[in-house]
């Protein structure tokens, strides 16, 4: 530094400057799932190039000046970096949203269609025929994140059906109805549609089911080889199913746990009986009847994520 006087004498000196130095701090992503790693990263920018000590969250950061954070329960974290030197310090901060893994979701669940396809198996006739099925039933549905877009879903349903049938066997007009109790257990995928943060959450994927029926009392009027008000017993067996399901889920208000839930479950589905596993009290047999259904479930209830 050069000092001139007014009668035209300068005197030079130097000095030492001490600068603070500055930082900025990134976290990414700055949004994951609880237990999901991220990785902060802090880049001190020294004014002389003084030594610089730097800390994140009050514990010592060496170079490269990355570290890993990890949050086990949802919520919004902030975290801080410090850098100093001889001439001072400063510090930066970021913070990352963490959001929850699971989705418990309680359900009420209806059943309904009016054109399924029957077929009457007599000696002598294979009928295709029209039934109306109707059901309401409860369930129970849990979902776990793998990762934003792709979660595993796992539950179970059961619903009463009221099945009545309009029967046309060799020419003649017949009834027969039947209560049946469809239990079903399911597991498979949700590809979810919406970005992390979306007020809506949209999914749709496939699934298979375990399907199990109850042995119902088939009660049948007319029927092809059946007594008249002949109350029958069939032995109908579950099955294995393949199917697909989609979902909407809306939150009460932004970042509540609890919400609105509206579901369909389309499944290929298909009951049948032997004759030989259709007996009366009388002990005369029925005609193998053959229930060949994809059924769809309307579903709605409360979603809890946790």
């Amino acid at each position: 530094m050069t000092v001139e006087t007014s009668t035209g004498q300068s005197a030079q000196c130097s000095t030492g400057m001490k600068v603070a130095p500055t930082v900025t701090m990134s976290i990414e992503p700055d949004r994951v799932l609880a237990g999901q790693t991220a990785v902060a990263t802090v880049v001190p920018e020294n004014g002389n190039g003084a030594p610089v000590t730097v800390n994140l969250d009050g514990q010592p950061l060496g170079e490269p000046y990355q570290r890993e954070v990890l949050h086990g329960n949802d919520g919004e974290y902030t975290h801080t970096a410090t850098v100093e030197n001889a001439g001072g310090s400063n510090e930066a901060s970021a913070t990352i949203k963490v959001d929850r893994r699971w989705t418990l979701v309680p359900t009420l669940n209806s059943l309904s269609g009016d054109d399924v396809h029957i077929s009457v198996l007599g000696p002598d006739s294979r009928d295709r025929l029209k039934a109306c099925v109707d059901g309401v039933g409860i369930g129970v549905t849990a979902e776990y994140r793998l990762s934003y877009p792709l979660g595993i879903t796992f539950g179970a349903n059961t619903i009463n059906c009221e099945v009545d049938w309009w029967l046309h066997p060799g020419g003649r007009t017949g009834y027969a109805g039947a209560d049946i109790e469809m239990k079903k257990f399911f597991v498979g995928l949700n590809f979810h549609l919406t970005r992390p943060g979306s007020r809506v959450d949209w999914w749709l994927g496939p699934l298979i089911a375990q399907l199990d029926y109850s042995s119902p009392s088939l009660v049948a009027d007319g029927l092809d080889g059946a007594s008249v008000d002949g109350v029958y017993k069939p032995e109908w067996p579950g099955e294995t199913v393949l199917g697909a399901n989609m979902g909407l889920k809306i939150p009460f208000k932004p970042d509540c746990p609890i919400g609105l839930y509206l579901g369909a479950v389309w499944l290929d589905s298909s009951m049948k009986a032997k004759s030989a596993e259709i007996r009366g009290e009388d002990g005369a047999m029925a005609p193998a009847f053959e229930l060949r259904k994809t059924p769809v479930y309307v579903k709605a209830g409360v979603s809890f994520e946790f």
